[in-house]
């Protein structure tokens, strides 16, 4: 003789919901990776060519507090990628700050942008000749003026002729 297993309504909405609990499921369920984050950046307004300086960005949560073990990764605009060493390029926040080295090798304005999670933030240095006059005007904590456009490094020379 067999018996059939008769399973309640009731019983099947539990097992579904304990199922969601322990594996999640999308859109029930937060993502910790997907949450959002804020981020600003502050880096010097002028750097001199060949000059160490350093780029810091700030994550806080949706209530404005720092977080920790967040990655950043930093960036270059394109065709400033050969022109500037930046090291690390990812790094996880300490005390909601993430903090890179960089150096120009030539002289113009170089976008940056730090990203966290789906929160990003870009500022624009501007970097001046070895031989300039006009350094460092302070720091750039709001990247916002209107007439500053980005440029790209100069060309290389043109190869001689024989």
């Amino acid at each position: 003789m067999t018996k059939q297993l008769r399973l309640s309504g009731g019983w099947m909405v539990g097992l579904a919901l304990a199922l969601v609990v322990l594996l999640g499921a999308p859109g029930l369920v937060p993502d910790a990776m997907a949450a959002q984050f804020n981020v600003s950046l502050k880096a010097p307004d002028d750097v001199t060519q060949y000059q160490n300086a350093e780029l810091v960005a700030y994550v806080t949560d949706s209530q404005g507090q720092p977080v920790n073990g967040i990655p950043v990764e930093f960036r270059i605009a394109p065709e400033w990628e050969n022109s500037v060493a930046l090291s690390p390029r990812s790094i996880i926040t300490q005390n909601g700050e993430a903090r890179v080295a960089f150096r120009p090798d030539v002289p113009g304005v170089i976008a940056m942008t730090a990203r966290a999670g789906d929160g990003a933030a870009t500022t624009h240095v501007t970097v001046s000749g070895a031989n300039s006059t006009t350094r460092g005007r302070g720091l750039n904590t709001d990247d916002t003026p209107a007439n500053r456009q980005v440029t790209p490094p100069p060309s290389p020379p043109a190869p001689a002729r024989p």
